[in-house]
Parts: structure tokens; sequence; C-alpha cells
């Protein structure tokens, strides 16, 4: 299963495949049919680049085998607990067996402590910063995207079509979409949010940021979006808020609000009839920004 994005690559806007999952029958594994499939996937493509959120160790060994390279680090995930109780009895059903008893001690008392931490210092917004809902075809928002998109080597396209389709019409919970604006130096920006129950049971609700978008150069202003984030996400109930991707220019702040991290499956890419400056460009993370609502992409 494979979701065809409009990307903008440099200054060129082409389709790029985003594979989300591959399965084949338990019968039929260990056969190459795993490989071939991959194979036909990446020439069915209508561009020259294909990207794999490998869900699994294998699906990326298949990638590594067709000569695919890892996107920096864009594997990083961060979380910011609001309680922690559903997040160590979920640790405690799933993970106790795996780990010996001196790691998994250690990783309870860090998330323990990292959620107590957290739950006494919930960041303030700004009194220049506003936020709001808004609709995902409101003008406002390519008044965004058509500035800043330059300043972002690789990513989707954040035209009204996407926005419209990804926020209110994709078969998923629907999301909340919200403006943010600084009164003070005339910014603006967006994020996205949804909410998800995981774990065993269906016990965890996860709060996700979908999407983020913004100017780049304004490190202050997008630490201030990202603490509105903090707070919304809050709002809707969550035991959690969960960040995945992300420009590095962005990630840099969630350490300073207090996020923890962790660590994904990497994502692979494929390309064909690029130069190999243009491949270079391609493997640096800085040059990228993917965020969950690209595919759900699992960054």
């Amino acid at each position: 299963m494979a979701m065809p994005h409009r990307f903008k690559v440099l200054d060129n806007e082409q389709y790029v495949g985003i594979s989300g999952d591959t399965f084949c029958h338990p019968h039929y594994r260990g056969h190459g049919y795993g490989r071939q499939l991959f194979k036909a996937y990446f020439e069915a493509q209508r561009g020259s680049l294909a990207v794999a959120t490998t869900a699994n160790p294998i699906s990326e060994f298949i990638w590594l085998r067709e000569n695919a390279i890892s996107i920096g680090d864009l594997n990083k995930g961060f979380l910011f607990p609001y309680r922690s109780a559903p997040l160590v009895r979920e640790f405690l059903l799933r993970r106790w067996p795996r780990f010996p008893a001196k790691s998994f001690l250690a990783f309870v008392a860090g998330a323990m402590r990292d959620a107590l931490l957290l739950i006494k210092r919930m960041p303030i917004i700004a009194a220049s910063i506003k936020v709001e809902p808004i609709e995902p075809g409101d003008d406002r928002l390519d008044e965004i995207w058509q500035p800043y998109k330059h300043e972002y080597l690789i990513t989707v396209v954040r035209d009204k079509t996407y926005r419209v389709w990804r926020y209110s019409q994709a078969p998923e919970p629907v999301p909340s979409l919200w403006l943010v604006t600084d009164s003070v130096r005339d910014l603006r920006a967006w994020f996205s949010l949804r909410v998800k129950q995981r774990g065993i049971g269906q016990r965890v609700r996860v709060c996700e940021l979908l999407d983020v978008f913004g100017p780049l150069g304004e490190p202050e202003f997008q630490r201030a979006v990202l603490v509105c984030a903090v707070r919304m996400a809050k709002e809707t109930g969550a035991d959690v808020f969960e960040v995945k991707g992300l420009n590095p220019n962005w990630r840099r702040h969630l350490a300073r609000l207090g996020f923890s991290q962790r660590f994904f499956p990497s994502n692979p890419f494929l390309c064909k009839n690029m130069s190999d400056v243009d491949r270079a460009i391609l493997e640096r993370a800085e040059n990228w920004h993917l965020c969950s609502a690209d595919g759900d992409a699992a960054v």
C-alpha cells in the first residue's frame, strides 16, 4: 500500500510515492516476493523519488538491498506525557518480557521522573500569541504556505487542495486545525492535532502533532507555536502528546519544552534519474519537512 503525494523537491513539484504498508501471506514468505513487490512499487512511481516509511526491520532490509538510503535522522520521535500512570501501565504490559530487570527499572524510573517534571512545568503561551481554530480551506493558510514554502527544500505541497483533503475528507479521526498569530512580529503559522486510542485494550489516549508549518527563521515564534500545540493537546484529554519527524529546525525546541525522545524505524528513499548532487541533498535530514499528516508517514 502506498500513497502518492505532490512534493516540492528543491524548485520543482513532482509526485512522490510514500509506502505505508506491505504484507505477504505467511505461507509464501521467504521466497523473494517481498523484494519483487518493492521493485514493482518503485518502478511504478511517476516521479524520480520514492519514500518508504519502514514499519519493521524486514521491510527496511528489503529497501536497503535495493540501494535505498536512510533520510538522515528523521526516525526521531518525541513524547510529552501529561499523565504517567497509563504510559507506565502500557509499558509494564507490553515490554516486561523484552528487557532485563536493570534496563526495565531504569526506563520506568526515568519515565516517571520525566512525567512528574513535565506536569510541573507546562509551558506558558505569551501574551502576544493568539491561537484559534481554523478551517482547512481558509485563505489565510495559503498566505502562510506561499511565502514560506521556499524555506523548505523538500516537503509535501500544502496548498488548499491538500489541506481540505487531509484535514476534512481523509477517512481518519477528524483532526483539528489551529492558526497561531504573533501580533507583535506579524507572524503566522498553523498546526494540526489528531487524537487516537492506542496500546493494549486501547487504554492510552494519544494526541499526535499531525502537522506544523510556518517560517523557519523565527526560532522564538516556532517555540511559541509548539507551546500552543502542547497546551491545546492537553485540552483534548490526552495522556500523552506525540511528535514525529519534522524539520530539525522545528525539532530543536522540543527538548527545551520537556519532551523525551524515542526512535522509530528509519525512512529510506530510492531515487532514479537524479544527479549525485540532488541525491546528496536528499540524504540530509535538515532538508526535509515530513509530518505525520504526510501519508501518516510515521517518520
